[in-house]
């Protein structure tokens, strides 16, 4: 028994890792020029539902982890817009369990399926316009967990940790270690849709 639930697990991720789905809706946003625009919002997210001024108020954190925080960094508005909920992002919590990839060519792979570039590069390079740096964190063990880190406009880094919605923030010098995670590498992102000129989906300014 527990090895038929067992494969049904696995059928279930390898299910989530077809392209289609979330990278379509990824992939929509990001041709319409989107860059890194979500800065300290909640993911409580509370929002007009009709013209009578009624409100509704849902918990996104559950919907997004560091991997997704870090990569896209949707605002809300996407979330709910595109209706991307937990079974879209089910790709972004299994990352390390498929077989003939290490743990980084997996994650990078999958985010350059949505139409980004990710390059490696130092904490001193400069970024561009359309451009975010990514910091990935490995822990390793018995269960290998990864961690991301967001450097945002201001310089600081910040990082979704779980189904939680707090923000941890770190200013100043990105750690070697974190929490029992040792740092890997940081890439650089770029969103080759993106337009030097005010996007309407994006801040259009320097991360």
């Amino acid at each position: 028994m527990k090895m038929k639930v067992a494969k049904r697990e696995q059928k279930r991720k390898e299910e989530a890792f077809k392209e289609g789905g979330i990278l379509k809706k990824i992939s929509s946003i990001l041709q319409m020029g989107y860059i890194p625009s979500r800065g300290r919002e909640s993911y409580q997210y509370t929002y007009l539902v009709d013209e009578n001024g009624n409100e509704r108020t849902e918990d996104l954190s559950k919907n997004v982890n560091c991997f997704g925080h870090a990569f896209f960094n949707l605002t809300n508005e996407f979330y709910v817009r595109y209706n991307i909920g937990k079974k879209d992002t089910e790709p972004f919590w299994h990352f390390g369990e498929k077989w003939g990839k290490t743990l980084v060519e997996e994650v990078l792979d999958y985010a350059k399926k949505t139409g980004l570039e990710v390059n490696e590069c130092s904490l001193t390079d400069k970024t561009d316009f359309n451009q975010w740096k990514v910091a990935f964190y490995i822990k390793y063990g018995k269960n290998t967990d990864y961690h991301f880190f967001l450097q945002e406009a201001d310089g600081s880094w910040s990082s979704k940790n779980g189904e939680t919605p707090r923000l941890e923030i770190i200013h100043g010098e990105l750690p070697k270690e974190w929490k029992g995670y040792s740092l890997q590498g940081v890439y650089c992102v770029t969103n080759p849709h993106a337009q030097e000129t005010r996007s309407a989906y994006g801040s259009g300014g320097k991360v």
